[in-house]
């Protein structure tokens, strides 16, 4: 699932071979969390480390699962367990996700700031 979010949210580009992934999720799955329906996985989101305020990343919903508020309640869950121990609670979001972004605003989260990725350009 988590090469099919980086497939999907990089229009397809990918460097990274299976092996990675692999150990991604080893390093990364007690803080990897999922939503099921008629017991299959749906949807995935992480706690991805953070020196102070912990984030939730690689939130994705299988395409022909979206729309059933998925992704809107497991984001939910995972921010209150996070909360349980952090005054705040960061998640990243692409601007340009409508759909995202007005479902973590329904949730409670607030946009703090914009970031902006610059690639090194050679002259």
């Amino acid at each position: 699932m988590s090469r099919n979010y980086q497939l999907e949210e990089y229009a397809g580009v990918i460097n990274r071979d299976v092996k990675y992934y692999k150990e991604m999720l080893i390093r990364t799955m007690q803080n990897t969390f999922v939503w099921k329906a008629n017991n299959l996985v749906t949807t995935i989101i992480q706690i991805l480390d953070s020196e102070d305020v912990p984030h939730l990343g690689l939130l994705y919903t299988v395409p022909d699962q979206r729309g059933n508020g998925y992704a809107t309640v497991l984001t939910y869950e995972v921010t209150e367990r996070v909360l349980l121990n952090n005054l705040k609670c960061g998640l990243n979001t692409d601007a340009a996700n409508g759909t995202t972004n007005r479902m973590v605003g329904r949730i409670g989260y607030e946009e703090v700031y914009n970031f902006i990725n610059v690639n090194r350009v050679v002259v």
